[in-house]
């Protein structure tokens, strides 16, 4: 994508996002026996591949890998494992700093010189679409804010985003979207399943974390970017983890 777009920014589903966290974690975590150059060689596969997408939040997933990774073997401690992620980590920060600084560039964010928005329309289009759903739905009943208005809704734009139109239907960050069109009820599914998740990625079960990892992560970056569209990873991936936590309960029992 990125060599025929000729080096341009190349759009990434939230489904590769799971998938890549979820791939990079089985890699590390299951049984089998890898040499150091292969770990080192998938490393630079899924670092590079990352990066050439020119989106922070491909770049993000894979730092999110190491993360998970590396407070796995804090849980279950050992100089050799510990030593091993952050020499993985080292190799990663080597090849982000060192692929170019105009690629470095088109993940930077900056406040600009008055210091009321940012430099670039992206961060500031996601935060003007935020405050007008905002604004929508504070003029909403409580029914309409508990309930919201339904997968068709619009929110009245006033011309602040000059290139959207005066009802908008779209928007970046999920859970305003959410709010929209299907209310507190359903940002509250959406935190359940990002707070669950979240206290999940500290099990000392790498199975559950292989789980536990991506689902947060891609409720993480669904706050900057529309993530509503990948229904069919999250209830895919919330049902592994809670299928995995009632396996987890199970076992307890039966050896208690």
């Amino acid at each position: 994508g990125f060599i025929q777009s000729g080096g341009q920014k190349v759009s990434i589903p939230p489904d590769m996002h799971f998938a890549a966290i979820f791939c990079f974690l089985c890699f590390f975590l299951r049984e089998s026996k890898l040499s150091m150059l292969t770990g080192i060689f998938f490393v630079l596969l899924v670092s590079v591949s990352a990066f050439l997408t020119l989106h922070k939040v491909s770049l993000g997933a894979i730092g999110f890998s190491f993360v998970s990774l590396l407070i796995y073997r804090l849980r279950n401690f050992s100089i050799k494992n510990v030593a091993g992620v952050l020499f993985l980590v080292l190799i990663f920060l080597f090849i982000v700093i060192n692929l170019g600084s105009n690629l470095l560039n088109e993940f930077s964010v900056e406040i600009n010189d008055t210091g009321d928005g940012f430099v670039g329309g992206s961060a500031n289009q996601r935060i003007l679409e935020s405050l007008l759903i905002f604004d929508e739905m504070a003029k909403s009943s409580y029914l309409t804010q508990f309930l919201g208005k339904g997968f068709g809704s619009h929110y009245f734009n006033p011309g602040v985003i000059e290139h959207y139109p005066d009802y908008v239907h779209q928007g970046h960050s999920t859970p305003f979207i959410l709010w929209l069109r299907n209310g507190v009820l359903g940002v509250s599914l959406f935190a359940f399943i990002a707070i669950y998740s979240f206290r999940s990625l500290f099990s000392k079960n790498p199975e559950r974390l292989i789980f536990a990892a991506p689902l947060f992560y891609c409720c993480l970056a669904s706050l900057v970017d529309l993530y509503i569209y990948w229904g069919f990873f999250m209830g895919f991936g919330t049902g592994l983890l809670l299928a995995q936590a009632a396996v987890d309960k199970r076992l307890r029992k039966t050896i208690g």
